[in-house]
């Protein structure tokens, strides 16, 4: 719980400082307009999969924190 941060930024692209900020290198998200912005920053996104982002995707997706832990080197 310590380690856990939840800051409310509103939109997206007020995402991108804060995560620079606290060098957040993976963000898990179901917005996939978020997931565009991170793109081309350092903080890389994952997205978490929801009916309403079934395309094909450039991003990892996961399903479960199963998923998500199996893809990052703690």
């Amino acid at each position: 719980p310590a380690s856990i941060r939840i800051i409310a930024t509103g939109a997206s692209q007020e995402k991108i400082p804060v995560l620079k900020h606290l060098k957040v290198r993976y963000f898990v998200e179901d917005l996939l307009d978020t997931c565009f912005l991170l793109e081309n920053t350092s903080t890389t996104p994952i997205v978490f999969n929801h009916p309403w982002n079934q395309k094909l995707l450039p991003f990892h997706t996961v399903a479960s924190w199963k998923d998500i832990a199996s893809m990052i080197n703690w």
